[in-house]
């Protein structure tokens, strides 16, 4: 039970009824202490049980989970804490690469993670026994989070019951914002971390993956106050929804310590530190990043893969360049976003780069180097050789980081979502959707995907039919004839 709500219980009678009762509201009764207005009776109990019933005023107890993305939700966390108020980030599964900050109230949680991670490491019989174990312990942990919090904030496929939790928490009359960050609601025959070359000739798991993806999507938005997408990846929505980067990414570290990156005998060291090499077009980079130093630039590259952040962080700040992605549907993630805490320019590559001057004001978007896939070499071109600019490029996102998107702003924000105090701005409607390419892949392999999912399961396999201008769209891009000299430029990874 809440610690507010179990004090509730022990209260006087005659205190309960001055709070329930009273023809004032309880914010009143405060703006009355140490005047002659409040009875003297009165003012005893707010001497003796204010900080409770400050509790029970303020029904708005967060808790944030139950994953950890890329240190998203323990960046927020420590932005709503900072502001004052009570908020709890659980992550049941701890975090491949180490990822710190999250909370463990009880030792249910605990239990969680401990088997999480027997299951991962564990054998193929064993391994589905802790999985069982694990997903058992949500009902209590479930339980206890209904009694305990007023707000939940949820992203990247959380759950206590397989969804059924969301409709329970609106009988609750609970505020419920679910975020999604990427995969997680972008249809997946636009998102080449999902599908990959194979699945053009079989698109039968693309197609299976989509039908899931829309039905999880359509119960979220029935049951959520508000979803946070973005206009990129949101074509599977029905509903209004809250655009990303009017709320940004919460990020903060806590020192920047200077370095000596600029002063190695004029070489320039370039880091990608790709997740999923595919996925991020790590080929194409290395030959762009071949292409500069044939050129005679001095250029040092540095590529990490699977390490844990700590490792990526250090050489974070030991480089001049960072290259994140060739085929990002948004200008900064994560990784962009600590570069740009660290001063370092980042570049990043995205067919949505013609696209987000019609979705955001220039105010909300972040001034990373932002270029269609093709421009990739040529954004990185005047970094290398101009000293100056690229430590313009690295303060300006340096600023915009520190600013816009530290934790305290980011939680103001979310504050707003959970106040239901929503500028109309901030708001999108997925039926205005034009942008098609996605992420992850270049633009002929979603065309081809689109194809061949059409062709087996008709255009309704787009899962597209409440959208018809942006499903005929998708038909027209998937008939689409790319020039030989964009296949070459962008040609599908691994041929």
């Amino acid at each position: 039970m809440a610690v507010y709500d179990l004090h509730w219980l022990l209260l006087s009678n005659d205190l309960k009824c001055v709070l329930i009762n009273t023809v004032l509201p309880v914010s009143s009764l405060f703006s009355m202490r140490g005047t002659d207005s409040l009875p003297p009776e009165w003012e005893s109990y707010f001497s003796k049980y204010g900080d409770i019933v400050v509790g029970i005023m303020d029904r708005r107890r967060i808790l944030i989970g139950l994953v950890e993305i890329a240190g998203y939700n323990a960046n927020l966390k420590t932005g709503f804490q900072e502001l004052g108020l009570d908020c709890t980030f659980i992550n049941q599964k701890g975090h491949v690469f180490g990822y710190a900050g999250d909370d463990v109230p009880i030792c249910l949680v605990a239990w969680q993670k401990s088997l999480w991670k027997r299951a991962q490491q564990g054998r193929t019989l064993l391994k589905y026994l802790w999985y069982a174990v694990f997903y058992a312990l949500n009902l209590p942990v479930f339980v206890w989070a209904i009694i305990r919090f007023d707000v939940f904030i949820l992203g990247y496929n959380s759950t206590f019951l397989g969804y059924l939790d969301l409709p329970l928490l609106r009988l609750l009359g609970k505020r419920v914002i679910y975020i999604f960050f990427g995969s997680d609601g972008r249809p997946p025959y636009i998102d080449g971390a999902l599908c990959k070359s194979a699945d053009i000739d079989d698109p039968r798991r693309c197609m299976r993956m989509t039908r899931m993806q829309k039905r999880k999507i359509r119960w979220i938005e029935r049951f959520a106050d508000v979803t946070v997408h973005h206009p990129a990846a949101a074509h599977l929505q029905a509903r209004q929804f809250v655009k990303g980067l009017n709320i940004g990414i919460p990020f903060a570290r806590a020192s920047v310590e200077e370095n000596d990156s600029r002063m190695r005998n004029g070489i320039v060291r370039i880091l990608h530190s790709p997740s999923d090499p595919d996925a991020k077009g790590t080929p194409a980079i290395r030959d762009a990043i071949r292409s500069l130093q044939a050129k005679g630039y001095p250029i040092e590259y540095f590529e990490i893969t699977g390490k844990p952040h700590a490792v990526v962080l250090d050489e974070l700040q030991r480089c001049d360049i960072v290259v994140d992605q060739l085929y990002s549907d948004t200008p900064m993630a994560v990784f962009a976003t600590e570069a740009a805490w660290y001063g370092k320019p980042a570049v990043v590559g995205g067919y949505y780069a013609r696209y987000i001057w019609d979705d955001y004001a220039a105010d909300v978007i972040p001034p990373a180097i932002y270029c269609y896939p093709a421009e990739i070499e040529d954004a990185l071109e005047p970094l290398v050789t101009d000293a100056g600019y690229r430590a313009e490029v690295g303060r300006r996102a340096r600023d915009f980081v520190q600013t816009q998107w530290n934790p305290v702003r980011v939680a103001e924000r979310y504050l707003r979502l959970i106040d239901g105090d929503v500028p109309e701005h901030w708001v999108a409607d997925p039926r205005a959707i034009t942008y098609l390419q996605g992420a992850g892949m270049a633009e002929e392999r979603v065309s081809a995907l689109v194809r061949a999912i059409v062709d087996k399961g008709g255009v309704q396999a787009l899962c597209l039919s409440d959208k018809p201008d942006l499903e005929r769209l998708f038909v027209s891009f998937a008939c689409a004839k790319f020039t030989e000299e964009s296949v070459l430029r962008d040609k599908p990874l691994g041929m």
